[in-house]
């Protein structure tokens, strides 16, 4: 298996926008597993990111369950989805579309 830290990297030092998301749920790749391939990239905002604040989601504000966590900075992005295992559009397809739509329509 080839690592794609290096590709991840250059992206992100070029201002795309990336999203990394997980299922908390999730037992084949877990997301303390994501976070520890994150804090390995060495792009020019690693510690800006690494110091941004994770926030609530919910996919409307009027919403009484919270969708997951979302942490950002610039144009990078990291989703924790609850009650989601791997499969995440699968197991939450609301919140899965939610998350990918207030990405690609910002």
């Amino acid at each position: 298996m080839q690592s794609t830290v290096g590709k991840v990297t250059e992206i992100a030092n070029n201002n795309y926008k990336i999203l990394i998301y997980n299922g908390l749920l999730d037992v084949i790749i877990a997301s303390s597993l994501t976070m520890d391939c994150i804090d390995k990239l060495q792009w020019q905002h690693a510690d800006k990111f690494r110091s941004a604040e994770r926030k609530v989601w919910k996919v409307k504000d009027t919403d009484t369950e919270v969708a997951g966590y979302l942490k950002q900075y610039n144009s990078f992005f990291v989703a924790w989805v609850r009650n989601s295992g791997h499969m995440v559009p699968a197991d939450q397809p609301r919140s899965a579309f939610d998350l990918i739509d207030r990405i690609v329509s910002d």
